[in-house]
């Protein structure tokens, strides 16, 4: 058996400690791995989401591997929350920042690529998960970030019978480029501001 779960660390990103953790978590026996990519607006992994692993499978029982597992994501998850309560009372300004400018970006864009919709769904997830934006459920983020797949767009963009501008109409890849706008677009108007 291998066991994985995936954590959204933002405030642990940006406070600059997510090598530390993620060293931490190496030396108790997991592998760490970014499952949508490295080179996010912070230069760590996309969205601030890292995938812990199992390094081998036959470690210990189930129950053993399922009880490593289960330290390692309470070790993650608190000190998420210890940097986040630190985040909201220290630079409440920059968490501020960090979500208008997520949420200008994603209300005023025409197009929008893939790995920057993944930052924007990052920073406003942090936004609600710190109780300043409200509108929206975790769900709808989850949802949001299979919605914007360059697979689903080009499907959509293939079957459906959108309008598109004149110039988009004529390229394929403006095409996924503005549906993807649209349906960030879409799960933002949600937002409201706490």
């Amino acid at each position: 058996m291998k066991l994985s779960i995936r954590v959204h660390i933002p405030a642990t990103v940006q406070a600059g400690k997510a090598a530390a953790l993620i060293s931490d978590v190496q030396k108790r026996g997991f592998s760490v791995s970014a499952p949508f990519g490295i080179g996010g607006r912070t230069g760590e992994a996309l969205g601030s989401v890292y995938q812990i692993s199992s390094a081998a499978a036959q470690l210990g029982t189930e129950i053993d591997q399922v009880a490593s597992m289960h330290a390692v994501g309470l070790l993650v998850a608190e000190t998420e929350r210890k940097i986040r309560a630190q985040y909201a009372e220290n630079n409440k300004t920059d968490i501020r920042n960090i979500l208008l400018r997520a949420y200008a970006l994603a209300k005023f864009s025409t197009f929008l690529e893939w790995r920057e919709s993944v930052d924007i769904i990052s920073d406003l997830k942090w936004g609600m998960d710190s109780g300043l934006i409200g509108g929206i459920t975790d769900s709808e983020f989850s949802t949001l970030l299979f919605r914007i797949q360059d697979g689903h767009l080009s499907y959509l963009a293939h079957t459906g019978t959108f309008s598109f501008e004149s110039d988009v109409a004529r390229d394929r890849d403006k095409q996924v480029l503005r549906l993807r706008a649209v349906s960030v677009q879409e799960t933002v108007d949600k937002i409201c501001f706490q």
